[in-house]
C-alpha cells in the first residue's frame, strides 16, 4: 500500500529520499539529475497531498515491526528549526523569544536497550509555538492551573503514545529524556500506561513527608556507592575521553508541585529512584564542565550493576543528537534550502529527519561490520 493517493507521488518520495540520503543535501538541483526532476521534486514538496504526517507514518510503521520481544527504549527531545529573521519564507511562526521565524521538531526515536541499535523512527510531531496576548506572568500563573493536556509540554507524553499505541510488540518500553521533560505529570501518565523512564532531573523537587527537604540534600548527604569508567564520545562542548564516574542512588518519594491548581487532580506524592552521577575531578578535561546528572527513574536499583545500566540508557541519547547534527549544519544542512513556503519545508524536513536515522543506522552498521 502506498504512502500517497497517487503512485506518482509514492514514486516521487522514494526517489527524493535515496537521492537525499545518497547525496547528504536539501538543495533541490544537487540532489535531481536534471531541470525537469528538479522541478517535479519542487511540486511534489509544495503538492498539498504530501503532508508530515503521512511520511512520519510510513516510517513508523517499518520501526513498529523491528522492536518484537525486545527491550525498548523511546528516546525523544525537543530541536528549533529556525530560518532567522529575513528569509522569504511565507507562513513560519515565531520561535524562541519571538524574534526568529521557523517551527519545532519532536521526534521519539527506538533504539535496542541491549545492543544500542537504532531501529528506526516510532513518532514525530511538528509544532508552531503559540503566541499570547496576555503578558508573560499572566500567562505563567494561566499555565499553572492547567494540567498537562492543553500545554505545549504534552507533546512529552503524547509523543510516547503514538509511538506504542496499538503497536505494543516489545518486551518493555523505557522512555529516555533530558530535563525539559522533568514534569511531575508526565511521570505519573507513563506509570498509568505501564512505561518506565529515565528522565535527568531538571526541580531540585521538594520530598514528601520531609519538612523543609529536597532531592539535592538527601543526595549530598549520601556516600559514594560506585565507581565506573566511560569513554565519552566528542561533542560541540567536550572532548572525547575517558571518564571516571562517581555514582549515589536512593529511593524517594516526591511532592506534587504546589504552585497552581493544575496538579490538584495529581497523588500528593509520586516514588521514584533518583541516581546522581558526578564526573572525578582528575578525568575532566581541561576547563571542560564535568558531568554532573541527576537521573529519574522508575527502574528499581539495587546495585551498582543495575545503576549502571540506566546510566547507560540515559547515555543513549547521544544517538538523538547525533540525528539532529545530521538534520542541520552536520550533515544535510536543512537551512540550506532555498524553498519558499512553511508547507514545503516541513515536509524536506521530514524528509531529512527519515533520511538521518537512516544515516544513523548505517553508521552503527558499518561501525559492527569493523
Amino acid at each position: 500500500m502506498g504512502i500517497f493517493i497517487d503512485k506518482r507521488l509514492d514514486r516521487r518520495y522514494k526517489g527524493l529520499l535515496a537521492s537525499m540520503r545518497c547525496r547528504q543535501s536539501v538543495v533541490l538541483r544537487q540532489l535531481a539529475r536534471n531541470r525537469a526532476e528538479e522541478v517535479a521534486y519542487g511540486r511534489f514538496l509544495n503538492n498539498a497531498y504530501v503532508n508530515t504526517s503521512k511520511m512520519i507514518a510510513s516510517a513508523c510503521s517499518r520501526t513498529a515491526s523491528l522492536s518484537n520481544d525486545r527491550e525498548v527504549l523511546l528516546i525523544q527531545d525537543t530541536s528549533t528549526m529556525g530560518f532567522g529573521l529575513y528569509r522569504s519564507i511565507k507562513d513560519l511562526a515565531p520561535t524562541g523569544d519571538g524574534s526568529g521565524r521557523g517551527f519545532y521538531l519532536h521526534p521519539v526515536i527506538s533504539v535496542d536497550a541491549q545492543s544500542g541499535d537504532c531501529l528506526g523512527l516510532s513518532s514525530a510531531k511538528f509544532y508552531d509555538r503559540q503566541v499570547y496576548d496576555e503578558d508573560s506572568a499572566q500567562r505563567r500563573r494561566d499555565r499553572n492551573r492547567q494540567p498537562l493536556a492543553p500545554k505545549e509540554s504534552y507533546r512529552w507524553y503524547e509523543q510516547i503514545q503514538e509511538a506504542i499505541n496499538g503497536k505494543r510488540t516489545a518486551k518493555g518500553y523505557t522512555v529516555v529524556a533530558d530535563r525539559e521533560a522533568d514534569i511531575y505529570e508526565l511521570l505519573v501518565l507513563l506509570k498509568s500506561i505501564e512505561v518506565d523512564f529515565v528522565i535527568r532531573s531538571f526541580q531540585n523537587r521538594r520530598l514528601a513527608n520531609k519538612i523543609d527537604t529536597n532531592l539535592s540534600d538527601i543526595l549530598s548527604e549520601q556516600q559514594v556507592q560506585g565507581q565506573y569508567c566511560i569513554q565519552l564520545p566528542a561533542t560541540d562542548r567536550r572532548s572525547a575521553h575517558t571518564a571516571e564516574l562517581q555514582v549515589k542512588w536512593a529511593q524517594v518519594d516526591i511532592a506534587r508541585p504546589r504552585s497552581g491548581t493544575g496538579t490538584k487532580h495529581l497523588p500528593k506524592q509520586y516514588q521514584v529512584n533518583v541516581i546522581e552521577v558526578q564526573e572525578a575531578t582528575h578525568s575532566v578535561v581541561g576547563k571542560e564542565k564535568a558531568i554532573h546528572w541527576q537521573l529519574l527513574s522508575s527502574h528499581a536499583i539495587e546495585s551498582l550493576q543495575d545503576a549502571q545500566r540506566i546510566i547507560g540508557y540515559y547515555t543513549q541519547r547521544w544517538i538523538i543528537e547525533q540525528v539532529f547534527r545530521t538534520l542541520k549544519k552536520k550533515g544535510l544542512d536543512l537551512y540550506s534550502t532555498q524553498l519558499k513556503s512553511a508547507h514545503a519545508i516541513k515536509n524536506l524536513c521530514a524528509l531529512c529527519l527519515i533520511s538521518a536515522v537512516q544515516v544513523m543506522q548505517l553508521v552503527q552498521a558499518r561501525q559492527q561490520a569493523k
